[in-house]
């Protein structure tokens, strides 16, 4: 949602009325539960999932760090790993996606992850949302952002 969003007001064709946070705290959810998440297999190798966490971490804080107006960005659309129909609309992507990142993954985190599958099923049913409901276990906080 959030690069939809962005785009959308780059492009002048409409403008955010609430944000994503203020809609999970209007369903009664905590504001700053992750937009984004890294799903894995269990199975993995230890040191290779050990060695994927840390370049992943070290992925998000070079790009957290790095101004929108970077060209390592337009590496980015230029490798073709995402494309936009005006690409002047990069910065305004990249700065929302900034705005929306968390370092907090924590078991408040995961229930309330679970407690939003639950409320969106609740309001919309499971198939809008795609599942019954979100097993706890699927997470977890054994691989914490630095």
């Amino acid at each position: 949602l959030w690069h939809w969003v962005a785009r959308m007001e780059a492009a002048g064709v409409s403008r955010e009325i609430m944000t994503v946070a203020d809609m999970l705290e209007q369903l009664g959810l905590p504001r700053d539960l992750p937009n984004l998440i890294v799903v894995a297999r269990d199975d993995m190798d230890d040191e290779l999932k050990t060695r994927f966490i840390a370049a992943l971490q070290d992925t998000f804080e070079v790009m957290l760090a790095t101004p929108a107006d970077d060209p390592f960005w337009q590496t980015i659309l230029d490798e073709g790993l995402y494309s936009l129909p005006d690409p002047s609309q990069f910065p305004s992507v990249v700065e929302r996606w900034k705005a929306g990142t968390t370092d907090k993954w924590d078991q408040e985190s995961i229930d309330g992850l679970v407690a939003m599958v639950e409320r969106l099923v609740e309001l919309a049913g499971p198939e809008a949302v795609g599942v019954e409901r979100i097993d706890p276990d699927a997470y977890t906080t054994a691989f914490l952002p630095r």
